[in-house]
């Protein structure tokens, strides 16, 4: 049998590997830039429900907290937006976006 391509059943050398398996790979969480701003998403805690208010001041007045956005913000209310907005049917749907100085608003 011939083979189809030389990349198919062949071993492929990654170049990455070592500089991990050192200790000395970056990741994105890693990038320091000056200004950068971090996001944390607010997911549902619930599979079913309905978003009756958001009060965005309280976040807003941490400080660090650069952003609150709904999808009002963006103007994605018609349903064109993985920001849920009004009735969430899923447990884990993103209701809220925000951007702040450090890494985890948790």
């Amino acid at each position: 049998m011939t083979p189809v391509n030389r990349y198919i059943g062949a071993p492929i050398e990654r170049v990455e590997d070592l500089r991990f398996l050192r200790g000395r790979g970056e990741y994105v969480a890693d990038l320091v830039r000056q200004g950068m701003l971090h996001a944390a998403i607010l997911r549902s805690p619930i599979a079913h429900g309905l978003i009756r208010l958001l009060d965005k001041d309280p976040a807003l007045a941490i400080p660090g907290v650069h952003a609150v956005i709904t999808a009002v913000e963006i103007g994605a209310v018609n349903g064109n937006s993985r920001l849920v907005w009004r009735t969430f049917t899923a447990f884990g749907n993103m209701t809220t976006l925000i951007a702040n100085s450090w890494p985890s608003v948790y």
